[in-house]
Formats: structure tokens, C-alpha cells, sequence
């Protein structure tokens, strides 16, 4: 049902204090039909807050479901095992982004040496610490890191340095995704995944997360219903607003001719 103002609506309404005055009938009108234009354009703005909000929140919703099909085609025998509390997460997001970029730093920068020379070189240490003494990636069991894992930090070529910058960065963007998924709040600061009951856990199977990814589909979708809902309110107000304002015209026009005429001693 379209919601409007009428003066059921109104709280406070000034312009009964001028019945108490000489001020003509028209004038009194002009004066209410403004306060309630008022009231409806209040009731407009907030409205329109509102469905700034739950846009906010339908993004947050978009966000979250991408980081779970993200998730969806992480490997976890090949990458490792994911941590599960946000703390772990960030911090090993620091750590892989370093490595990464020490990697990176290593193909870019010495390739052409290394296609003249055959040069192999030794990795630093944050690049290290990542792949070979993570406990989410176990030493000596098969997985993309292996090839990091050869020399050590001693003695790396080419062919094993751009196989650790996919694995970190595959790696890495699981982190990421799940960091998004944790931390996924709407505008009213409650969790997403709570509020679409779902209770994450560190290696979800492909039917969790299709579930879930359902369960927030559903979600964004009452969202949306309620964003145009919302929007059919406040095409309403302005609606109103803009009638209230006509009509006040109109009574301070009347009103003026009236007093034009009286000067006039017609």
C-alpha cells in the first residue's frame, strides 16, 4: 500500500497558532499546505537513506558470493589447508603478499640473466618462511609449493620461481576471499553470513558453498525487493510534496489578489 501525509500523519502542525490572529483564511492554508509539503519531504529523505543502505548492503552481498565462488575452485590438496580465524588469515595475508613480491621481484628483474646465463639464485627469507614453514602447507606432502621446496632457500631456477608465484598467488587469493567473507558486515553492522545463517568452516566442501552462495542469493534478492518497495514510498512523498507546494501557491496567489483588491477599495 502506497504510504502518504495527511494530517493523521502530522505531528506538530504551527499553523493552527494563526487562527488566533488576523491572518485571512488563505494565509492559514498556504501555511499548513507548506508544513505538510515539509513533512512529506522529511519523510522522502528518509527513505531515500534508506535505500542508500540497503545498496551498500547488496554490494557487500555481491562481494561476499564472488569470494565464495573464488573459494569454490581452490584447491586445497594442491594449495593447503586454509586457516579459519580472521587473525591467522590477515596476518598470513601480510606474509604470502611479501613472498609474492619477493618472487616476483626475482622473475622480472634477473629473467633476462638467466636466459643468458642459466643462472639460478637464493630466495629471501620472507619468501621462505611462507612456503616452507607454514603450518597450513605441510612440508613433503605433493603440492604446488614443491617446487620452492627443491633447494630450499639456496638455489632456485626459473621454471621453480614462477611455479611458487602461482601458488602464492592462488593462494593468496583464497586468503583474500575469505577475509572478505569474515568480515562481511551490513550498514547496520550484523554479520551477512549470520543473518543468512551460514557458519563458515575452514575447508568447505563444493555443495557448502553452493549452498551458501544460495542462501545469500536469496537474501540480496528480499533486499532488492525492498529497495523498489522503497522507492515506490518516496515517488509518493515527492508526490505529495510537490501538491502541498502547489497548493500553497495557489493560497498566497489568492490571498495577494484579496489584499491588491482591498487596496484597491473594490
Amino acid at each position: 500500500m502506497v504510504q502518504g501525509v495527511n494530517l493523521n500523519n502530522v505531528k506538530e502542525i504551527n499553523s493552527g497558532s494563526l487562527l488566533s490572529s488576523n491572518a485571512s483564511i488563505q494565509l492559514i492554508f498556504a501555511q499548513l499546505q507548506m508544513e505538510l509539503s515539509a513533512v512529506n519531504k522529511e519523510a522522502a529523505m528518509e527513505k531515500i537513506n534508506s535505500i542508500r543502505d540497503s545498496q551498500t548492503d547488496s554490494k557487500t552481498y555481491t562481494d561476499a558470493i564472488n569470494a565464495l565462488r573464488t573459494m569454490s575452485d581452490y584447491d586445497v590438496e594442491k594449495y593447503g589447508e586454509l586457516p579459519t580465524d580472521l587473525e591467522t588469515i590477515q596476518q598470513e595475508i601480510k606474509t604470502a603478499t611479501a613472498a609474492l613480491e619477493d618472487l616476483e621481484q626475482y622473475a622480472d628483474g634477473d629473467k633476462p640473466y638467466y636466459d643468458e646465463k642459466n643462472k639460478t639464485w637464493a630466495t629471501k627469507q620472507e619468501s621462505t618462511d611462507y612456503w616452507y614453514k607454514n603450518e597450513y602447507i605441510k612440508a613433503g606432502e605433493a603440492s604446488a609449493f614443491d617446487a620452492l621446496r627443491v633447494g630450499g632457500e639456496e638455489d632456485h631456477n626459473l621454471s621453480e620461481i614462477e611455479a611458487g608465484i602461482e601458488a602464492v598467488s592462488t593462494r593468496l587469493e583464497a586468503l583474500k576471499a575469505y577475509e572478505t567473507l569474515l568480515t562481511s558486515t551490513s550498514v547496520s553492522g550484523t554479520s551477512i553470513l549470520s543473518d543468512s545463517k551460514i557458519s563458515l568452516s575452514g575447508n568447505p566442501t563444493a555443495d557448502d558453498i553452493k549452498n551458501w552462495i544460495s542462501n545469500l542469493e536469496s537474501s540480496q534478492e528480499e533486499l532488492g525487493t525492498d529497495i523498489q518497495q522503497q522507492m515506490v514510498f518516496v515517488q509518493d512523498y515527492i508526490g505529495q510534496y510537490n501538491s502541498y507546494m502547489q497548493g500553497a501557491s495557489s493560497a498566497i496567489s489568492t490571498a495577494n489578489e484579496t489584499l491588491k483588491s482591498l487596496a484597491r477599495g473594490q
